[in-house]
């Protein structure tokens, strides 16, 4: 009987997870824009969605980038730092960032320019995890290397690691988790671009796909799953990929899929205007009927998707009713039901384990 009530207990908690998986509803922070620019534009977001790096798009003007996060708001970088551009933000503040042509990292207002190799003047920052490990490349064309940035010793390395089959090298590196997994875009002996896997532990690589390949935008936290789209712009299918599974398509509607998490979400701009979808187990949901409110419109030819978190977290920006653009952070918020049903749950494990406590 003990058993019994003991797995009742644990299938209620269980029960509250698997509605929360469903499609939660969001609640919508502005990250807003300086005065005098079209809108702010979403770039990178750390791994539990703690801060945000992104930049006010001022078109042929120079771009100021910022950091977001809820304890202090945006911090603004102006602009005689450089026009930013590409970059990310990890859970402890440390932002990279593309600024003019050439790598910065930004710790609390310090900026310091990322150390290129001997024989480059020119690189791009596009992400950093937990560890201070940022990724990119230097050069550009044929001579374009993917490279990794340590930014605690500001030593820069190329990924030389090539695929035996058919000799693919990484070209540029677009994101690393904190497992250190780096993704990318390559190359094989054919001059196909292929996407890629490197483990900068174990300097291996591992080719996505053997055939064309448009983009490699992500890869999530814990279990490796990555966001790839193959095909040409325009005509891209988006797939998921992992190790265990392979590519796995993404059906019904098309688009580019710009992140994943570790369960497996994915965050996709896709469909006449550009309407962001968030797809999880229980199908394809518009970003637009996922919020609980806002005056931002997530289905424009303007709006984009960043990224996504383990926790829920997305970064995507939409457009208001003037045609500016703003960078938005969305928080799930637990359904009522799956909140009761969860404690419901972990009352009834709790009073369980302090019985045979009792009667050990």
């Amino acid at each position: 009987m003990k058993s019994k009530t003991l797995a009742t207990a644990l299938a209620l908690a269980a029960a509250s997870l698997a509605a929360q998986a469903q499609a939660p509803q969001y609640n919508v922070t502005d990250i807003g824009f300086l005065s005098g620019t079209y809108g702010s534009q979403a770039y990178g977001m750390s791994s539990t969605g703690s801060y945000v790096y992104g930049r006010d798009y001022a078109g042929r003007f120079a771009s100021s980038g910022f950091v977001w996060s809820a304890s202090t708001g945006r911090v603004d970088w102006g602009t005689a730092v450089g026009s930013a551009s590409y970059g990310g933000v990890n859970d402890a503040g440390l932002a990279v960032s593309t600024l003019g042509s050439k790598p910065y990292m930004d710790s609390n207002g310090t900026f310091t320019a990322l150390a290129l190799p001997s024989g480059f003047t020119t690189g791009q920052v596009n992400g950093i995890n937990n560890s201070g490990i940022a990724v990119g490349s230097v050069g550009s064309g044929s001579a374009q290397e993917a490279v990794l940035y340590n930014t605690a010793s500001n030593q820069t390395t190329a990924i030389t690691a090539t695929v035996a089959a058919d000799g693919a090298y990484m070209t540029s590196a677009t994101a690393i988790n904190n497992a250190g997994l780096v993704v990318g875009t390559g190359v094989n002996a054919m001059g196909t671009t292929v996407g890629l896997l490197y483990n900068s532990t174990t300097q291996s690589l591992t080719e996505i796909s053997g055939t064309a390949t448009f983009d490699v935008t992500g890869i999530s936290q814990n279990n490796g799953w990555v966001s790839v789209n193959l095909g040409n712009a325009g005509t891209s299918t988006p797939y998921l990929w992992s190790q265990a599974t392979g590519l796995v398509a993404i059906t019904g509607i098309g688009g580019v899929v710009d992140g994943v998490n570790s369960n497996g979400t994915a965050l996709l701009a896709a469909g006449t205007g550009n309407n962001l979808y968030l797809v999880n187990s229980s199908g394809a949901h518009t970003i637009n009927s996922l919020v609980t409110s806002s005056s931002i419109n997530f289905q424009s030819t303007s709006a984009g998707a960043a990224s996504i978190a383990d926790n829920g977290d997305i970064l995507v920006a939409g457009v208001d009713t003037s045609g500016y653009i703003h960078a938005a952070l969305l928080t799930p918020v637990p359904e009522p039901t799956s909140w009761a049903l969860m404690l419901a749950g972990l009352c009834a494990v709790g009073t369980i384990v302090r019985r045979r406590a009792r009667q050990g």
